[in-house]
């Protein structure tokens, strides 16, 4: 959902304030259906790695904690489900707005600028961050910096060697540093 809604972010301009709000919040919602699942996966999957790590040590696993996090997933699949049928329906609505879309004159031009735009974004929002190091202002700069990140992974293809290197640099961002030797 974040891909898709970075992808929306690079024609918002072209198709209009209206239309976009109307798709962005689409996606938004859908993202928020699904949202506990998506986090109940994340855990386990955190912790699998966790335990893979420890064995490899030596150390005792997290056998019982992954017994947990599976039976939670398990109680969010199971208590949700109707989710499934609201989010096809919301991205059906969504997929059939795509033709509304006014992108007959959008060019690699207006292209560059929606992703130098990003850019700008973020780069205020690291500022803002460094200034004033609160958790929301680094909130507001992480989600800046992923979402070019995403933009930019979307258009590698068009210039596989130099968007490969940025998209490393920029995937880096929502990642703890590591330290230098």
């Amino acid at each position: 959902m974040k891909k898709t809604r970075a992808a929306l972010r690079l024609v918002r301009k072209e198709i209009g304030r209206g239309l976009f709000r109307e798709q962005d919040h689409c996606l938004r919602d859908v993202a928020r259906l699904i949202s506990d699942v998506r986090d109940a996966e994340v855990r386990l999957q955190t912790v699998r790695q966790f335990d893979r790590i420890s064995k490899r040590r030596g150390q005792e696993g997290y056998g019982n904690l992954e017994q947990m996090l599976q039976s939670e997933l398990e109680n969010f699949i199971a208590a949700s489900a109707e989710w499934k049928t609201q989010a096809v329906a919301m991205l059906e609505h969504a997929y059939a707005s795509i033709d509304h879309w006014a992108l007959g004159h959008f060019n690699s031009t207006q292209l560059c600028r929606a992703v130098q735009a990003r850019y700008r974004r973020a780069r205020r929002a690291l500022a803002r961050a460094a200034a004033n190091p609160t958790a929301e202002n680094f909130h507001v700069f992480r989600t800046e910096a992923k979402t070019l990140w995403y933009q930019v992974r979307i258009l590698r293809p068009i210039s596989p060697v130099l968007l490969k290197n940025l998209s490393e640099e920029s995937g880096g961002v929502s990642q703890p540093a590591r330290p230098r030797t």
